[in-house]
């Protein structure tokens, strides 16, 4: 095959077409690197956002908690409406929010979280407006049920922000890395094609050289060394935007590139003769060293061609998180193998997930104090419905409670309990001659009296200003229930020292049993009483039994 052409324009032809060719595979690797990185930023802002808006609405949710509690608290009709009007006010933020949410772009699970909490906010809103109703209307007994369903639903809409921001946190990395060996992958396939367009060029090029006539050999000889020069090739590195860097078998950087000198502040005269080691920390070092030897004596190896992830060093000691990937360069044959390394910068992505990671904590570290903060509301609130704040014994309402189980287990298990109704005998002389707050001191250590001469079975409780009830379980005969009266009366007529006072009470004790007396515990609880003014009629300091239903009318 000839070809008839001026051997000078065949060189400029060659040469224009090679470097062309290079060029546009080289621009394809910036756009398809930028679009590559402009996706991997939407995907994290629209995981910021979502995650920010995942945290405005379990402030919301945990603010209405707080706020229904503090309308369960609060006596002040005023303070009410005020507090009500700001649960009405989070509880639209929170809508706010999640519609937000709902704006962007989501997969299946997300939906199927959304849902899940959608339901359990649905519900939390209907038990929370039914409970703040009732208090607005002054009905506080019947609204704690639902403020403790509230509570509980609550902590599953908490619960269930937190799978989806678990989830997102999840996705977010797996995108990362997909992404990541995606636009490796992209490049590996740029870098194939561009090595094969340019040997097959070159090829081409071989057998135009071969067929020129010989007044040009010079000529092309000439082209040949500067197509191999070291030149051009450093020039071609220069316009990557990763950091490339050539060192021998000793790690002495023989190459660095303007991408190099700019990520780590050595200019190419300070760092060229220089062992890598200075451009690494310790630990990646001593690793480094330990894989380049292993190669050289084995020929196997564990990094070339394998990407890594390394913390490098800056000249001014500072340091970055970057890619590394490590191949080996062709050199003369008889001469020392090169190594050649490319370095990406991730420290953006590695600060992305240091803050991802920072807001994943914080938030849970916010549901766990707001966890807290609603377990704690629910055990007071319990305390404060169930027990009296003074003795710490059971109250009217508990006390209640407690006798329709001990009847319906005594129906169950064919046995009688007794009811006493204990009044003490002149305490209003105490609080006039001493105080209200020795007054206080006596009703807690009378407590402490009738709790010491109870079974575990048995109940103690405090109806109100001297006034206590008990119940007995599991009652066999009427002797026991003497027994027990009688210690409990030789109990309080013990002398109480309060703030060096010797203070001597005494109290009267009517009592009724079921099912003797009755089985209805409103009225078992009145025939007690009756039989206690019976006990103050005889003159005190004594019990009396229920013996005439009669006395009811």
């Amino acid at each position: 095959m000839n070809f008839k052409f001026n051997s000078k324009q065949g060189v400029y032809v060659s040469f224009s077409l090679v470097i062309f060719l290079i060029l546009l595979s080289v621009f394809f690797t910036l756009v398809q690197s930028s679009r590559m990185e402009k996706n991997m930023q939407i995907m994290v802002d629209n995981h910021n956002t979502k995650n920010i808006l995942l945290s405005e609405m379990i402030f919301h949710a945990s603010q209405r908690t707080l706020l229904l509690q503090s309308i369960t608290l609060n006596n002040d009709p005023f303070k009410r409406d005020e507090l009500y009007l700001k649960l009405r006010e989070h509880g639209g933020q929170f809508l706010n929010s999640r519609q937000k949410l709902m704006l962007l772009s989501m997969d299946e699970k997300e939906k199927t979280y959304l849902k899940q909490q959608r339901q359990f906010s649905l519900f939390t809103a209907s038990e929370q407006n039914k409970a703040a109703q009732l208090l607005l209307e002054g009905k506080d007994q019947q609204a704690k049920p639902f403020i403790f369903s509230t509570i509980s639903s609550q902590e599953k809409v908490l619960h269930t922000l937190k799978n989806i921001s678990l989830y997102l946190n999840k996705k977010n990395r797996h995108s990362h890395h997909d992404s990541a060996n995606d636009l490796r992958n992209t490049k590996i396939i740029i870098i194939f094609l561009t090595s094969s367009v340019v040997l097959f060029l070159l090829t081409i090029a071989g057998f135009v050289y071969r067929n020129i006539q010989r007044h040009v050999k010079e000529l092309n000889l000439s082209y040949s060394k500067v197509k191999n020069s070291e030149v051009r090739e450093r020039s071609i590195r220069d316009m990557m935007v990763d950091s490339i860097i050539i060192i021998d078998h000793k790690g002495i950087i023989k190459e660095f590139n303007k991408s190099a000198e700019k990520n780590f502040g050595y200019s190419g005269h300070e760092i060229i003769g220089k062992n890598v080691d200075l451009l690494m920390t310790s630990a990646d070092k001593n690793q480094h060293d330990q894989y380049i030897d292993n190669y050289l004596q084995t020929g196997r190896t564990k990094i070339i061609g394998v990407g890594r992830e390394i913390i490098a060093k800056r000249k001014d000691n500072t340091s970055f998180f970057a890619d590394l990937s490590i191949s080996k360069l062709d050199s003369d044959k008889n001469g020392p193998p090169l190594f050649i390394g490319t370095l990406h910068d991730v420290s953006a992505r590695k600060e992305n997930e240091l803050q991802l990671l920072q807001r994943q904590n914080d938030l849970e570290h916010r549901v766990k104090l707001r966890t807290e903060e609603l377990a704690n509301a629910n055990i007071l609130l319990t305390q404060q419905a169930n027990f009296d704040a003074l003795t710490g014994l059971a109250n009217r309402y508990l006390f209640f409670d407690r006798l329709r189980q001990a009847i319906a287990q005594a129906k169950r298990r064919n046995y009688s309990l007794a009811i006493l109704f204990i009044d003490l005998d002149g305490f209003k002389n105490v609080n006039d001659s001493y105080g209200h707050d020795i007054g206080d001191e006596v009703l807690k250590k009378i407590a402490i009296r009738l709790e010491q001469h109870l079974r575990d079975e048995d109940t103690a409780s405090r109806l109100g200003g001297d006034e206590f009830a008990i119940i007995l379980n599991s009652v066999t005969d009427v002797k026991f229930i003497n027994m027990v009266t009688e210690k409990m009366l030789n109990a309080i007529n013990q002398p109480l020292n309060i703030t060096d006072n010797n203070i001597l009470m005494s109290t009267s004790i009517g009592i009724s049993i079921y099912p003797e007396n009755n089985t209805d515990p409103d009225i078992l609880l009145k025939q007690a009483d009756i039989a206690m003014y019976k006990s103050k009629d005889k003159g005190k300091n004594t019990f009396s039994f229920f013996e005439n239903n009669t006395d009811l009318d």
